[in-house]
């Protein structure tokens, strides 16, 4: 996992602040910043601004993402926090969360087991606690393994519901229509208002 544990904490001192200042109370901030203060991981596929996004590639180590993600922009202005971004496997392409650049990412209920993928780093920041909401992307059951694996929960979103863009490898041709980008989380009642968050202008659907 790569983390900006510095600027997330200086992130939730302004919250801290915003929350003093706020006159109307806790009510106003729920329905403006639903997300207000919670931290989150992003699978390293993801653009998540001043973060590497190599999707497990040695070729892409030194790649440093300079915008979020839609997905990872939706959360952030409800108020999310983004701690860093975590393994998956080469390019997405495996059910393990292992690659050449970071290594292999462990079961953290088992170290000799592996935590599904591709998004693994996500099942396995979550289990472990170190997370507690998360973006993973699913073609094959890349969010739907780790969730399994790890005991955790996700959603495997209708493709379409929540944008795709800004993830490597970009999806293309047959991909569009299985390609979903979707919440992870420790508990299963956060699915709903994170997918509602995530998905945007399309979140009536």
């Amino acid at each position: 996992m790569s983390l900006r544990f510095s600027a997330a904490l200086a992130e939730a001192a302004q919250v801290d602040r915003l929350i003093e200042e706020e006159t109307g109370g806790e009510e106003a901030l729920a329905d403006r910043l639903p997300l207000l203060g919670v931290p989150f991981s992003v699978k390293e596929s993801f653009f998540l601004q001043g973060m590497p996004c190599s999707t497990g590639l040695v070729s892409r180590a030194g790649f440093v993402a300079s915008k979020d993600a839609p997905a990872v922009a939706l959360l952030k202005r409800a108020g999310a926090i983004p701690l860093g971004v975590t393994n998956t496997s080469e390019l997405c392409m495996w059910l393990e969360s292992s690659n050449h650049l970071y290594g292999i990412t462990n079961n953290p209920y088992n170290t000799t087991r592996i935590c599904g993928g591709s998004s693994g780093g996500e099942g396995s920041i979550l289990a472990s606690g170190g997370s507690v909401i998360g973006i993973g992307s699913d073609i094959g059951g890349s969010i739907r393994m780790p969730c399994f694996f790890n005991g955790i929960f996700g959603h495997k979103a209708t493709p379409g519901i929540v944008c795709n863009e800004g993830q490597l490898p970009p999806s293309s041709g047959l991909q569009e229509d299985l390609l979903s980008t979707g919440p992870m989380c420790r508990y299963a009642e956060d699915l709903l208002p994170m997918l509602k968050i995530m998905a945007g202008a399309n979140a009536d659907k």
